[in-house]
């Protein structure tokens, strides 16, 4: 399973690379390890990936879109939506947030994100709403 998503997101870079993709990064967002892909000065796509292997493995992948709103000094605010996808129990969980960066140094930035409502779903159970359930926190590194 890693062996395949590790190539679906080297795919992924080499697909949407030549089509107007700015920079690459590496990242976290709230503990999930991402790649990162920027296009323009408005918009950022990430993939993560993340595998606990306990008793029973379970996987979570990682879709997020943020679109950047105002800047405030060196501050930047942003905007976005994420999906997650749980495996094997097939879980999804969708969700809105707003958050804020720094760039401490040239390539680096470092912020949060406050997740402002989600919509969690498992099968064989009844899809759930939250409204400001937490905040996790960003960093990227900038590759080129």
């Amino acid at each position: 399973m890693m062996k395949r998503l590790v190539l679906l997101l080297i795919a992924a870079i080499m697909l949407l690379a030549p089509t107007g993709a700015q920079a690459l990064s590496v990242g976290d967002w709230g503990g999930w390890p991402t790649l990162g892909m920027q296009f323009g000065d408005k918009c950022a796509g990430y993939l993560g990936y993340s595998n606990y292997g306990g008793t029973t493995s379970t996987s979570w992948v990682l879709a997020k879109v943020d679109y950047n709103l105002t800047k405030l000094g060196d501050v930047q605010t942003k905007a976005g939506i994420f999906y997650w996808l749980t495996s094997p129990d097939a879980g999804t969980q969708l969700g809105l947030t707003w958050g804020a960066a720094i760039m401490p140094v040239n390539n680096l930035s470092v912020g949060f994100d406050i997740i402002l409502a989600e919509r969690n779903s498992n099968p064989g159970a009844d899809a759930t709403m939250d409204i400001l359930p937490g905040a996790v926190f960003t960093a990227n590194l900038t590759l080129f």
